[in-house]
């Protein structure tokens, strides 16, 4: 998937702000696969951009990390006014 498309730049945006999410809360990959019933391999596909998960499997991440599913598609940082 080229990252230059506007589903390689979503997969990126969520990615990164997965990888962050997990990093703020103090959790490996190896615990958030465990916890989402998902591998780590994939894991690390979706945090690199590489893969972008479905709404189910991103409802799935979020619960795990205590967040919301537009926390992950809309990081803060990234959000525009309206």
């Amino acid at each position: 998937m080229r990252s230059d498309s506007p589903r390689g730049g979503m997969a990126a945006s969520v990615g990164k702000a997965v990888r962050s999410r997990r990093n703020v809360i103090g959790m490996t990959r190896n615990d958030l696969a465990s916890r989402t019933g998902l591998s780590v391999s994939y894991v690390g596909l979706v945090e690199s951009g590489t893969r972008c998960p479905t709404l189910l499997t991103l409802f799935r991440i979020a619960n795990v990390l205590d967040c919301n599913v537009t926390d992950l598609v809309y990081p803060l940082d990234t959000r525009r006014s309206a």
